[in-house]
C-alpha cells in the first residue's frame, strides 16, 4: 500500500466557509452524494466506467453485475459530463483520466452523508446548510430551550459579524428563516416574526455534531492545513 500526495491550492482564512459552502451545495444532489460515498468507501482510485455501473446498481436497487447496458451508459454519461466535474471542483474528489478518488476533505463530509439520508428531502436540507448565516442561525436556536424572537436572533448573530442588526433581521425575515423552515429544521412564525421551535433535527444523528463537523471543515478549509490531500492507494 502506498500514498500519494496530492498539491492543491491554498485557501485563505476568509474563504474557508465559503469553501464550505460551494461543498454542501454541491451534495445536495442524489446522484452526487451516491458517487462521492462510493468513492468513499473504495478508499482509492475508481475508474469513471466502474464508477458508473456502483452508481447505477446503488439507484436501481440491484447488484452491480445486474445493471444493464442502457442504464450504465446514461449513468456514465451523466457522471462525466456533470457531478464529476463539480466534485472535482469543490476539492471533494481528485478526478483524472484514470479515474476518480475521494480527498480527505471529503471525508469530512462522511457524517453528513450518512446523517443525511434520514430527511424528508435531503436535497433541500442540503441547500439550506450550504450557507454559513443559516448553519449559524442553527448553532444559536439549538441552543435556546424556548421561541426566539427575529431581532434576539439577529442580535446574536451581529455578534459574531460587523452587519448591522436592522439588515441581518431582514436577510433572515425574507430569505434564511423560511429556508430553513421548509427544510424541516425549525418552525419560523413570520407574521409573529418569531422561531418557535428548533424541530428535531430531520438526520439521523445530532444537530449539534453535524453542525460541528461542518464548521470543522470550514476551519480546516481556511488554516491552510489542507494544502495537501492523501489519498490512499490500495
Amino acid at each position: 500500500m502506498t500514498d500519494r500526495t496530492i498539491s492543491v491550492d491554498r485557501i485563505e482564512p476568509e474563504e474557508g466557509a465559503s469553501a464550505t459552502d460551494a461543498a454542501l451545495s454541491a451534495l445536495a444532489d442524489g446522484r452526487r452524494r451516491t458517487a462521492l460515498a462510493q468513492l468513499l468507501t473504495a478508499r482509492g482510485r475508481t475508474s469513471a466506467d466502474v464508477l458508473a455501473i456502483r452508481v447505477a446498481a446503488v439507484e436501481a436497487g440491484v447488484s452491480p453485475i445486474d445493471v444493464d447496458a442502457d442504464r450504465h451508459g446514461d449513468v456514465a454519461i451523466d457522471l462525466h459530463h456533470r457531478h464529476l466535474p463539480k466534485l472535482d471542483d469543490v476539492g471533494l474528489i481528485d478526478l483524472t483520466d484514470g479515474g476518480a478518488a475521494a480527498t480527505d476533505r471529503a471525508a469530512r463530509f462522511e457524517l453528513v452523508l450518512e446523517a443525511v439520508e434520514g430527511a424528508a428531502d435531503p436535497d433541500a436540507a442540503l441547500s439550506a446548510l450550504a450557507d454559513r448565516r443559516r448553519r449559524s442561525v442553527l448553532e444559536h436556536v439549538a441552543r435556546v430551550d424556548e421561541p426566539i424572537g427575529l431581532d434576539a436572533l439577529a442580535e446574536r448573530i451581529v455578534a459574531q459579524s460587523d452587519d448591522a442588526r436592522d439588515d441581518v433581521a431582514l436577510d433572515l425575515h425574507h430569505h434564511h428563516l423560511p429556508k430553513l423552515d421548509d427544510a424541516g429544521f425549525l418552525a419560523y412564525d413570520a407574521e409573529d416574526r418569531r422561531v418557535d421551535d428548533a424541530r428535531e433535527f430531520p438526520f439521523e444523528g445530532d444537530l449539534g455534531e453535524a453542525v460541528d463537523r461542518i464548521e470543522r471543515d470550514a476551519a480546516l478549509s481556511g488554516d491552510g492545513s489542507t494544502d495537501v490531500v492523501t489519498h490512499i492507494s490500495l
